[in-house]
């Protein structure tokens, strides 16, 4: 993780691609915060926004950071 934290220090937003009800793949821009001891890394989003729901249906996501022309995908 100490790696992952040096790669994305800087990086304030994160395309997060989730899977919709219907099997299709959705990716957002969201701003990201660093650790804080409690968990590994924060993504706020609304109670009511669709991205909470397609978490909860499947956890499964994919993060991709870009850092001038570098994508770091985990």
């Amino acid at each position: 993780m100490d790696k992952l934290y040096a790669l994305i220090d800087d990086i304030n937003v994160v395309m997060v691609t989730t899977r919709r009800a219907d099997g299709r793949l959705v990716s957002r821009p969201m701003a990201t915060q660093g650790p804080d001891g409690s968990c590994d890394l924060w993504l706020l989003a609304s109670q009511e926004a669709a991205v909470v729901a397609e978490l909860e249906a499947d956890p499964n996501v994919s993060l991709a950071f870009v850092k001038g022309e570098v994508c770091i995908s985990v």
